[in-house]
């Protein structure tokens, strides 16, 4: 019996042995070290023990938005169009949205309509959507009106049209023909350019 236990215990010392030998090594991540504090940070030493902010650097950082704001146009085109008796009229409308970052203002600035020849009387006002309005009333706003017959006209806003927002904005055109005479059948076009600027 006693040849026997022996025989088990060098039996299971054989085992025992072989199992660590055919174990597998795992990856020198694992299992994860407890972490170490920055052994170079705690060795430095301030010469001058009594100022030690000189271990730390701050860096203050500033920045500066400049002004801007830019026009987008809905309709880039307008089409009038007039059967040719006295001072008939035509009327026509374009929207667009000004977007700005600071306070702005608008310009107007267009000619009559012409053929090359022959002007047309033309108006444009330019109208400032509310923001809040009722059912009950109209959502619109004049801030700006311009009349050219003959001459190059430019118009400004007597004020500010908005600030830092997206405001949106209609223009409408007319032209107002004279008497029958005054102005040749045939196409009339003129550009009207809107300009928005710091105020």
């Amino acid at each position: 019996m006693r040849k026997y236990s022996v025989l088990l215990l060098v039996l299971a010392a054989v085992l025992a042995l072989n199992s660590l030998a055919f174990a597998e090594v795992g990856p020198d991540w694992w299992p994860p070290k407890p972490s170490e504090p920055n052994r170079e940070l705690n060795k430095m030493h301030d010469p001058r023990p009594h100022d030690p902010e000189r271990l730390v650097g701050k860096v203050s950082v500033k920045g500066n938005v400049g002004p801007y704001a830019a026009i987008f146009l809905k309709d880039t085109e307008i089409d009038l169009d007039w059967t040719g008796y006295e001072e008939e009229f035509s009327e026509g409308t374009a929207v667009f949205d000004i977007k700005a970052n600071t306070k702005v203002g608008l310009k107007v600035e267009f000619k009559a309509l012409s053929n090359g020849t022959d002007k047309i009387k033309t108006e444009v006002d330019v109208f400032q959507k509310k923001l809040t309005y009722g059912w009950w009333e109209d959502p619109w706003t004049r801030i700006l009106d311009a009349e050219a017959n003959r001459s190059y006209v430019g118009n400004d806003s007597r004020d500010y049209v908005q600030g830092k927002e997206h405001r949106e904005y209609k223009m409408t055109v007319k032209g107002t023909l004279g008497d029958i005479h005054q102005q040749a059948e045939g196409d009339y076009s003129t550009t009207v350019t809107l300009t928005i600027y710091k105020k």
